[in-house]
């Protein structure tokens, strides 16, 4: 577990899929990297949601690996051929977490969290997975439990620095006046 951070009360899993920890999702990332580098392939992804939330050890399942980067078709087969061998849903490794990556987002700022094969999985820092969860606005539960155990890693003084932070990343939002208040009531503080 990473340092500082706690882990969440359980929730109850959102997605279709069968819930994957991130050990089995680590497992399905190296195969699909052996099997890119098979083909002759590279790809450098980052990792967010569920999945990134799972890497530090904060949920203790995902239902599906969420990137902000667009899948390929090569990419896709790859990731389809790896699913298919396991038995994971056929969205198992998606990009509809796309429109979701705030304009601030710096590639230069992840950290390489896996790199097997063809495949470098990149982790962002917690700042922005944090402003992703405020932008989903508590869509599933999950939402506001991982943005409050990954609170204490942000940079984040308070919630006002966050919604700063939020409409800087996400500048074709509308304001909310309550968008503090509502940060405040999630992280307990």
């Amino acid at each position: 577990m990473a340092p500082g951070v706690g882990i969440a009360p359980v929730a109850t899993v959102t997605g279709d899929g069968r819930p994957l920890a991130w050990d089995e999702i680590r497992a399905y990332l190296v195969e699909v990297g052996t099997e890119l580098e098979a083909r002759g392939l590279v790809r450098s992804l980052v990792v967010v949601g569920g999945a990134y939330v799972a890497s530090r050890g904060v949920r203790a399942s995902t239902t599906d690996v969420d990137t902000i980067d667009e899948l390929d078709a090569e990419l896709r087969a790859v990731v389809a051929t790896v699913g298919e061998r396991h038995g994971l849903e056929p969205d198992w490794f998606n990009d509809r977490a796309r429109p979701w990556r705030p304009v601030s987002f710096d590639p230069e700022a992840c950290d390489t969290m896996l790199h097997a094969g063809g495949l470098r999985v990149l982790a962002p820092p917690p700042d922005i997975i944090v402003l992703m969860k405020i932008a989903a606005g508590g869509r599933t539960p999950n939402d506001a439990l991982d943005l409050r155990a990954l609170w204490p890693d942000t940079h984040f003084a308070d919630p006002e620095q966050a919604v700063a932070a939020f409409y800087a990343a996400y500048p074709l939002e509308e304001a909310d006046a309550h968008l503090a208040d509502w940060i405040r009531t999630v992280i307990g503080g």
